[in-house]
């Protein structure tokens, strides 16, 4: 008996539920409880933001880190929406496609699990090849 392809995506009781009325032969579905969502712009003025992380700093409590694609690490406070230029990686990256897509740039952020006692910190980017690297 070959199963019908289900959509994964969908919340683990609708798939479920999905997949027990398959089985066992249900015919009736009760309805989920839903909840509203609302948007709020917090910042703006970014290229192509690709990444967010919360960090907790000993002086200004809560920051959010916005990567953005073209280079630019931004430091956000959440409260106020002010942004500040936390790492500028542009002169390190290998040149992009302006204008096109473009898998390269700054690609990731991740902070050390002390961050708030060390300041360490990682980031994945494109960087020209090497000279004495591989082709």
């Amino acid at each position: 008996m070959k199963l019908p392809y289900f959509d994964f995506q969908l919340p683990w009781r609708a798939s479920t539920l999905a997949l027990s009325s398959f089985v066992f032969g249900l015919t009736t579905i009760a309805p989920m409880q839903t909840s509203a969502v609302s948007l709020k712009e917090v910042s703006s003025g970014f290229t192509s933001p690709i990444h967010l992380s919360s960090i907790e700093t000993t002086d200004s409590g809560e920051q959010w880190i916005v990567v953005d694609q073209v280079g630019v690490i931004y430091r956000v406070d959440p409260a106020s929406g002010e942004k500040n230029v936390f790492l500028d990686l542009r002169d390190r990256l290998t040149k992009l496609n302006q204008g096109a897509f473009d898998e390269r740039g700054a690609l990731g952020f991740a902070a050390h699990p002390k961050f708030s006692e060390n300041g360490r910190f990682f980031v994945y980017y494109s960087a020209p090849l090497r000279e004495t690297g591989p082709e």
